[in-house]
């Protein structure tokens, strides 16, 4: 293998024009790749079998998930004792910094306080549909 790549070396280096060409030949085939790649949003095509597709699609249409944005607010330092209204304080400061006019041609809503009953109601649609969360 090693001696492959000595030969390799030795033809560039006696023909540097033909160097030259295979270097701009290999640019500019990965500038055409790189264009021609379509990037997609849908998480869908990369899950294999129609009927597993169906499912998914179904429980997005009907629970509109797809275009919500959840933020986890967590400490960072595990060696001091969480305080929960600490973390309360800082999700209230935030949510009325995302109402502010700099955020709200962006955000419709923002829920950032759950009710006991919209709480219980979404857990038990997470475990009625457990198998379409894995």
């Amino acid at each position: 293998m090693a001696q492959l790549f000595i030969i390799i070396y030795q033809l560039f280096k006696k023909h540097k024009l033909f160097f030259l060409f295979f270097l701009i030949l290999i640019t500019v085939s990965a500038v055409s790749f790189i264009y021609n790649i379509k990037i997609e949003e849908d998480i869908n095509k990369a899950i294999p079998g129609k009927e597993t597709k169906d499912k998914i699609n179904i429980s997005f249409q009907n629970t509109g998930i797809a275009d919500k944005l959840i933020i986890n607010i967590s400490l960072t330092d595990s060696a001091h004792e969480p305080l929960p209204d600490s973390l309360i304080v800082y999700a209230e400061e935030l949510a009325n910094e995302l109402k502010s006019k700099q955020f709200s041609p962006y955000l419709k809503n923002i829920f950032y306080k759950i009710n006991d009953s919209l709480f219980t109601s979404i857990i038990n649609i997470f475990y009625e549909n457990y198998p379409l969360f894995l």
